[in-house]
């Protein structure tokens, strides 16, 4: 490919330029063939593909030729379904123009021939992903934007067709560069200007004339990205006049020069300053910075908003570290006067130069410490040096000074994927897929003995890197795996092994007996004697994450009983439930957070029944122990005084082992519920619940052999499981013919913020007297904008620095930001909010920049595929029995919107959180719903909740309006809303316009019931009320479907439920 040079000069004023020929078309919707898909009503889709009004998706069903436009809307999803917009005719030339639009999804879109091929302006919490731009000027491009995520895109130019730049960021701070491919035939891969709080993580770029240009881009992040080129490539990458940037384990390769940092321009600012004496085409440049002085308003505010990525430096140094510089032509060229540092003291060192890592080039190793013992002078002219170059000289049999041992992970409870053979081939069936329609999750059942009913195995790869479904991943050891890779790569360790496990069976199991793989049993105690005799030290470091930490404790035991235990120096626990953790119990009893049982794809119904009989599940239950640690009680019996007496319980309070079991084994009698009753616990097998107490009696009493250093690393910070509440209520039961009165029950999940998210603390630092640091996982949210909990505790990038540490010593001087060694305090000043919601509603929760928390759409009709978002920054959204939960920060506004699943009432509680101690909950109960409801209510950034505004009849109109909780207790307030619920309910006419007369009537006689025969004439009506709706369920049984008379078993029911809310309120 021939290189196109392009000057530093040029490639600004071509940045204005394009801003220029753009902005001159904003000022209205073009008047020709132009797609704009707006919200609520689609816009033009129709014209090109289907619109899905519940989900704001325009799915393309043809080739387009025409630019794709989403204008001025919110939570819009374009997705192309692979077909092509080829514009390649069009003057303007683009592709996909997504403008002045929050929250709004590009994904599945090939774009050919455009000058911009996707185009983002005046944005934000916009989402690129999954999608294709070939033969344009430009890829990608974000412009005047903000928190713009473009993830796992391909863009590339041809021979014939150069692309200027691949990705490029023009005033769009806190952009999201990742996994994405660029190249070949590209001039810039990534390129930036004015883009801070950025991160560009894990993206190939091949064949660029410049990988990386990142101009007047501050506290931004390049992690895992690999830039390779040909002998004719200019550079990898370049930066000028940015500062407190980190540069870190990228591998630049085969590039005529590796990297080019440029201090302060000669120019400040944009060169718009001498437009008035330039030709007359530059009046172009001075109308291009009208229209850029004007969204500097719009950009103030987004900066101030939100929150910048804090970085740990000290200077406004850029720091490279970490990085393999390979078979580059130069290693770099840095200005005299450019801020740049290249390398952290050790154990994390500098960075790798294949032209000075042997003692032939000057790197001697002489301590073995894996670098080299002189500085590597990287660039001559300006006397820049990597203090700490890594070295690849081979260590000595035995090792001389520090040194690291080998590593032996173990992953967490359901972070292996397992597998089957059938007639058809090899089937994974964990992580299930995405259209098994629960067959994969059913695969893994096990018997009453806890046995497997299939045969099940795993692989020695199969520790799990990300899990998704469809443009939707989150990272659980990716990171972590590459850090380990590389750890070896630089010869900072011999090797590592990761033990994939079957983790529904038990840790005694599993060290005993080994587990299944594709090529036999592999057992633990033979892998980690096979990794000592290749260490340098001859001995491993064992680090378990989650129950992986289990396997670890019962492992230790099994190399004491055989004499082993000195081929271990270290065991290092990570999230471990070491005394269980009260999240198992609500999993185990009601499949509750399906990211433990039923991962992303598996119904409740089906996740409880895949843990009743799994031993690995139960060794997750609290122990004795736990209790002896925690006074809270892990079940409160106080409100269900049956679930009570089918326990055989005295006390309300469940906070002591023996009483546990005795609820978990229904020890007074307590039926099993029916598979689909998921509000009921379940009942659990008395002996494999025995066989769970004998081994924690084991565990929790272990205690590591002299020599031995244990270390104990523990979230905080996340809303916890800490309990469950359980309630009894007397509700009304329709079937087909006739309504009965019965008692249900109703359970919530009550939470503490001493914790990950799934661990109480307490249990992950059981180990009293070992060495103990905590992760603040809220405080590292807020500064890097990574939303880590338990399940992908080792992708915090806090914690892999303190993981370096504990590799190479014991000693800690400094600790990484956001570790300490003391347990965070609750900032008194903090507030959270958590929002519950009881059937039949979905809850969604988007802050004031369009980010979402609540179910995702879902395009696979009918599947059981789990989709949900947690968009909003430290939030969480959760489903447990029949309620939905979110948690949120509380300083922030948010918009709350309710739309009806069924017919039924709702009860909607906010309860605020302030310093960690949960305040009085402010509750709206039983409110009537239909389908057709939709609810919404704004929180304002004090936390005040709004007037609850209720669409009945879904005419985008609001029908009644509560003003505050407290009206919900007013009758007549009340008969109000059930008036407006009578109104949307699709019955019998006759039926209706009864029913709504009768409650018209009572409505009438409520301000008098102060007098108590008015009173008695009220609870009249109201039997009478209930005597009707009962007489016409029976009736409709054996009318017509459109019948006038006609009422459903379901709307009978909530009438029936209304009438005894509205009792006990007139009483």
């Amino acid at each position: 490919m021939k290189v196109v040079s392009v000057c530093r000069f040029a490639g600004t004023l071509f940045f204005v330029l394009l801003t220029s020929i753009f902005a001159m078309s904003l000022s209205a919707p073009q008047a020709h063939a132009d797609v704009f898909i707006q919200s609520p009503g689609g816009g033009g889709c129709s014209r090109v593909g289907e619109w899905n009004a519940a989900t704001l998706t325009c799915t393309l069903t043809q080739d387009v030729v025409e630019p794709v436009i989403i204008y001025f809307s919110s939570l819009v999803t374009l997705d192309g379904a692979d077909h092509t917009i080829d514009v390649s005719d069009r003057f303007d030339g683009r592709g996909v123009w997504v403008r002045e639009s929050f929250g709004a999804k590009v994904r599945n879109v090939r774009v050919q021939g455009a000058g911009i091929g996707i185009y983002v302006y005046r944005s934000g919490s916009v989402t690129i992903a999954s999608s294709t731009v070939e033969s344009s000027f430009l890829g990608i491009y974000a412009a005047d934007s903000s928190a713009v995520s473009v993830e796992d895109n391909t863009v590339s130019g041809t021979e014939d067709a150069l692309m200027f730049e691949g990705i490029s960021a023009f005033f769009a701070p806190h952009i999201s560069v990742n996994r994405n491919r660029v190249g070949p035939h590209v001039e810039k891969g990534i390129a930036t200007d004015r883009a801070d709080n950025s991160t560009f993580e894990n993206n190939v770029i091949d064949d660029a004339a410049t990988g990386f240009a990142i101009e007047r881009t501050n506290d931004s992040s390049m992690f895992w990205n690999s830039v390779t080129g040909s002998d004719t490539i200019a550079f990898a990458i370049q930066t000028e006049d940015s500062l407190r940037n980190v540069v870190r384990n990228n591998t630049f390769e085969h590039n005529a020069l590796a990297l080019r940092v440029r201090g302060p321009s000669d120019f400040p600012g944009p060169i718009l300053s001498n437009a008035r004496t330039a030709p007359s085409w530059a009046k172009l440049f001075v109308w291009a910075q009208t229209i850029q002085s004007a969204t500097r308003g719009v950009l103030a505010f987004l900066r101030s908003v939100v929150a910048p990525v804090a970085l740990a430096q000290s200077d406004d140094d850029n720091i490279f570290f970490g990085n393999e510089f390979l078979q580059n032509d130069t290693p770099a060229q840095i200005d005299a006067s450019a801020l740049a540092r290249f390398f952290k003291p050790p154990p994390i060192g500098g960075n790798h130069w294949d032209t000075f890592d042997e003692a032939s080039e000057g790197c001697d190793d002489t301590d073995h410490d894996g670098f080299c013992d002189s500085p590597f002078v990287i660039d001559p002219d300006s006397g820049v040096s990597d203090e700490y170059p890594r070295a690849l000289s081979a260590a000595p049999p035995a090792c001389a000074g520090d040194c690291f041992s080998n590593i032996f992970f173990l992953p967490g409870f359901q972070a292996s994927r397992l597998y089957q053979s059938t007639v058809l081939g090899e089937n994974r069936r964990w992580e299930p897929g995405a259209l098994s329609l629960q067959s994969d999750g059913l695969a893994l059942l096990l018997d009453a003995n806890g046995d497997s009913i299939n045969q099940i195995y795993t692989k020695s790869d199969a520790a799990i890197d990300q899990v998704g479904a469809l443009s939707v991943t989150i990272d659980v050891y990716r990171t972590f795996l590459l850090m380990l890779a590389n750890l070896k790569a630089n010869d900072s360790i011999s090797d590592f092994k990761v033990f994939p496990y079957d983790w529904r069976m038990s840790v005694d199991d599993i060290v005993e007996n080994g587990t299944t793989y594709d090529n036999g049993t592999h057992f633990p105690v033979a892998e980690l004697e096979a990794l000592a005799a290749a260490s340098k030290t001859g001995k491993v470091t064992i680090l378990g994450h989650s129950n992986g930490g289990l396997v670890a404790k019962e492992l230790m035991r099994k190399l004491e009983a055989e004499g082993k235990a000195d081929l271990v120096d270290k065991v290092i626990f990570v999230g471990t439930p070491q005394l269980g953790t009260p999240k198992a119990v609500a999993s185990i009893l009601h499949g509750d957070f399906q990211s433990l049982f039923g991962g992303l794809i598996l119904s409740q119904a089906n996740a409880r029944a895949l843990g009743e009989n799994m031993p690995g599940a139960f060794g997750l239950l609290p122990s004795a122990e736990y209790f002896a640690r925690v006074a809270e009680p892990v079940v409160d019996l106080s409100a269900a005084l049956g679930l009570r007496a089918s326990a055989a319980l005295i006390n309300p309070l469940v906070d002591n082992a023996a009483e546990l079991a005795q609820f978990l084994t229904g020890a007074g009698g307590r039926a099993k519920p029916a598979k689909a009753d998921i509000e009921s616990p379940s009942v659990l097998s008395s002996t494999l619940l025995a066989d769970t107490i004998a081994l924690h009696n084991d565990l929790d009493t272990w205690t590591p052999p002299s020599g031995i250093e244990v270390f104990q690393i523990a979230g905080w910070g996340l809303d916890t499981p800490r309990g469950i509440t359980y309630t009894e209520k007397a509700r009304t039961l329709c079937g087909f013919l006739s309504c009965l009165r019965a008692t249900t029950t109703e359970h919530t999940v009550e939470m503490t913020e001493d914790g990950d998210g799934t661990v109480i603390s307490t249990s992950a630092v059981a180990e009293e007297f070992e060495q103990i640091y905590y992760l603040n996982l809220n405080s590292y949210q807020k500064s890097t904008g990574h939303d880590v909990k338990h399940a992908h505790l080792t992708e915090a990038k806090s914690f892999q620095d303190l993981l370096m540490f504990l590799f190479a010593t014991t000693t800690l001087s400094t600790l990484p930001d956001h570790i300490s060694v003391d347990q965070p305090p609750s900032i008194i000043s903090e507030k959270r909010l958590r929002l519950r919601v009881l059937s039949p509603v979905s809850l969604d929760a988007y802050d004031s920049f369009g980010n979402h928390t609540g179910m995702a759409p879902n395009p696979i009709p009918g599947s059981d595929l789990l989709l949900k978002e947690e968009n909003i920054p430290n939030s969480y959204y959760e489903e447990f029995g029949e309620g939905k939960y979110i948690g949120l920060p509380g300083d922030e506004a948010y918009s709350i919107i309710l739309k009806g699943l069924g017919t039924g009432t709702f009860t909607f509680e906010i309860t605020p959180v302030v310093g960690g101690e949960e305040q009085r909950p402010q509750s709206y109960a039983d409110i009537p719903v239909t389908p057709s409801t939709t609810a919404t209510l704004t929180i304002d950034a004090s936390g005040s909740p709004g007037p609850l505004a209720l669409d009945q009849n879904g005419d985008g109109k609001a029908d009644a309006t509560v003003a505050s909780p407290a009206q919900i207790t007013d009758p007549l307030a009340y008969t109000k809303l059930v008036i407006a619920g009578i109104s949307a309910m699709d019955m019998g006419f006759a039926t209706k316009q009864q029913l709504l007369a009768r409650f018209a009537g009572v409505a009438g006689l409520i301000p008098a019931n102060k007098i108590a025969k008015v009173k008695e004439r009220t609870l009249k009506m109201l039997n009478d009320i209930e005597l009707y709706v009962k007489k016409q369920l029976a009736r409709s049984a054996k009318q017509k479907p459109n019948a006038l008379e006609r009422i459903t078993p379901e709307q009978a029911e909530a009438l029936l439920n209304m009438v005894i809310t509205l009792r006990s309120l007139v009483q």
